[in-house]
């Protein structure tokens, strides 16, 4: 029962932090065309979010997840997340999309290697393999599901902005979800070393 818990619990949350990753990724780009960028501009955007999104996850997530637990890193992931996806809507330049982009990339670099530190820390030792292949599929489902819902709400709007403000709401349930559901892990985190 303890590990459907945890599968419900951090299982959900890893999904949804899939799910405004992956939705991220179809978003940017459309919104960089949408306020002008140019291909090569677009791409240039994504370059500098995922060197800052490496440089943060090498220099301070795993730090952070073996000092003070996983929830101390992916509470802030999902709030800066969230404030990403509200910019969205105010980006009606280049340099505003990257403003939020780089604020993206800063929450996403501090949850670098979370799913596979929860998978590691919560998957019994009787059940590794079979916890590990469930822990997979519910995980997944965010990154599958979040992203075509995005592009039906903005279908259905017309607007990249209303999809946002949708994956905006999905970031802060999410975060509301870790408080609740997720028990806190700073102790596993003293006791067992950061997987990155």
């Amino acid at each position: 029962r303890q590990h459907w818990k945890d599968l419900v619990g951090a299982g959900g949350y890893c999904a949804m932090l899939n799910g405004c990753r992956n939705t991220w990724m179809v978003l940017m780009p459309l919104q960089g065309h949408q306020v002008g960028l140019s291909k090569q501009g677009i791409g240039l955007a994504v370059a500098l979010m995922r060197a800052v999104d490496a440089s943060i996850t090498i220099v301070a997530a795993g730090k952070i997840m073996d000092r003070y637990g996983k929830k101390a890193a992916a509470l802030p992931t999902m709030l800066l997340m969230g404030i990403a996806y509200l910019l969205i809507p105010l980006s009606r330049s280049p340099e505003s999309l990257i403003c939020a982009s780089v604020i993206y990339a800063l929450g996403n670099g501090l949850s670098g290697g979370i799913v596979n530190a929860f998978a590691s820390s919560l998957a019994p030792s009787h059940a590794r393999t079979e916890f590990l292949g469930l822990w997979k599929m519910v995980t997944s489902l965010g990154g599958l599901c979040m992203p075509p819902l995005f592009g039906l709400i903005a279908d259905l709007s017309g607007s990249l902005e209303a999809g946002s403000i949708v994956q905006a709401v999905m970031a802060g349930a999410a975060a509301l979800w870790l408080i609740v559901l997720v028990p806190d892990s700073s102790t596993a985190a003293a006791r067992e070393p950061y997987i990155g």
